[in-house]
């Protein structure tokens, strides 16, 4: 099995996505628009749903996990607002659609929440166990659910501006964690 070939009808589903609904892409059009087999579909994915949720995997991986020892936090996160950004009306069509959402979230969720281990890590904020899982739990939905706001709304805010506002929160967040809890 080529990640290629994955690739490309992940996209094609994508793309199908952001020109239509959610609703109205089926597997023989994702297919047909890449001149491929439908049955070629069905050797990586089971249906549209667990192709969306590889979309997220994939590319959140690229992001953010891929990057966890190599960048800063503050960069990743230029990158992930960018990429939120650049995707808005695929995330406006997949996040808001009824059978995605809580799939979504904890896909999306998972990946955000490495990155704010990271933050904490970088920050020296040592929690007891219990407490730092809920924070970080707690601070990577706050974060999915500020994205999506940002990215629904008619005129969202630049990517910088964004980037600025995500970053200084979750700096004065862990510091008032660190602070708290010496």
């Amino acid at each position: 099995m080529s990640y290629i070939t994955q690739k490309k009808i992940a996209n094609s589903c994508k793309n199908l996505i952001v020109t239509t609904s959610v609703d109205d892409v089926n597997v023989t059009e994702i297919m047909k628009n890449i001149h491929m087999r439908r049955q070629t579909f069905y050797n990586f994915f089971l249906d549209k749903y667990d192709a969306i949720v590889w979309i997220y995997n994939d590319e959140l991986t690229e992001i953010i996990d891929d990057n966890l020892d190599y960048e800063k936090w503050q960069n990743i996160m230029k990158l992930l607002c960018k990429y939120f950004f650049n995707n808005r009306l695929f995330f406006q069509k997949v996040l808001h659609h009824t059978t995605q959402v809580d799939l979504a979230h904890k896909t999306i969720e998972k990946h955000f929440q490495n990155l704010v281990q990271l933050i904490f890590n970088d920050k020296n904020c040592q929690l007891d166990s219990e407490r730092l899982t809920f924070n970080i739990e707690f601070l990577a939905d706050s974060l999915l659910v500020q994205l999506d706001s940002w990215i629904s709304t008619d005129n969202p805010r630049s990517v910088e501006k964004e980037v600025i506002l995500l970053t200084s929160f979750l700096e004065d967040t862990v510091a008032g964690f660190k602070i708290n809890h010496k």
